[in-house]
C-alpha cells in the first residue's frame, strides 16, 4: 500500500500539465504498468490475510444476496480498520490503471473487470461500517472509516440508484454518531 501515494502523485502530476504531446502518453502508460504491479501485489496481501486468523470475516445478508444490505463481521475492529484501508488504496490503484492506461494496453474487458472490483471494495467498505460503528469501538471506528467511505463514494456516487442510497445511509450512520458530524461534512464535501 506504500505505493499508492507516488502512483497518485504521478496521475495527479500528469493530469495537471496542460501541453500533453507523445512523451506524456508514454509516461502514462509507465504509470499504468507500475499501477498493474501493485495491483497484483495487493492481490497477493489479499490472498495471505484471507488465509490467516485475522481474515476471517463473515458476510450477513439482511435481504437475500443483494450486495447493499450487506452486512461484514471481523475478527476485530483492527481486522475491519485493515480490510477498509485495504479496499479504500485498491479503489485509488484501480482508479490509477483507470486513468492512465493507454489504447490497446489493457485487454479486451479488462477495463469493466477493474472497475467492477473497485465496486465490489466500495460496497465491501460500506458493509464494514456497522461493524466499525459498533459502541465498543465507535470513536477508533469512525476515524479509521472516514477515508475508506470517501474513496467508496467516489465510486457508488456514479452507481445505480441502490448504490446510492447505500453510500447515503452509511453517510447518514457516521453524521449521527457521536460528535462527528463536523469531521464527516468536511471528509465529504466534494469528491475530488
Amino acid at each position: 500500500m506504500s505505493d499508492v501515494p507516488a502512483l497518485r502523485g504521478t496521475l495527479l502530476a500528469l493530469q495537471n500539465i496542460v501541453d500533453a504531446d507523445e512523451s506524456h502518453a508514454a509516461v502514462y502508460h509507465n504509470l499504468a504498468e507500475n499501477a498493474l504491479v501493485v495491483f497484483s501485489q495487493l492481490q497477493d496481501w489479499r490472498k495471505s490475510w484471507d488465509a490467516s486468523s485475522e481474515g476471517h470475516i463473515i458476510s450477513v445478508s439482511a435481504d437475500g444476496d443483494q450486495a447493499e444490505k450487506q452486512s461484514l463481521h471481523f475478527t476485530s475492529l483492527y481486522a475491519a480498520n485493515c480490510c477498509s484501508l485495504y479496499d479504500a488504496s485498491l479503489i485509488l490503484v484501480l482508479e490509477t490503471i483507470l486513468l492512465s492506461a493507454q489504447p490497446g494496453q489493457l485487454y479486451f474487458g479488462t477495463a469493466t473487470t477493474l472497475y467492477e472490483k473497485a465496486r465490489q471494495a466500495a460496497i465491501k467498505i460500506c458493509a464494514s461500517l456497522d461493524f466499525q460503528l459498533q459502541n465498543s469501538h465507535t470513536r477508533l471506528g469512525q476515524s479509521f472509516v472516514l477515508w475508506p467511505l470517501r474513496e467508496a463514494g467516489k465510486i457508488l456516487d456514479k452507481g445505480s440508484p441502490a448504490e446510492q442510497a447505500l453510500l447515503e445511509r452509511q453517510k447518514q450512520k457516521l453524521a449521527t454518531g457521536q460528535g462527528s458530524w463536523e469531521i464527516a461534512k468536511s471528509a465529504f464535501g466534494t469528491y475530488g
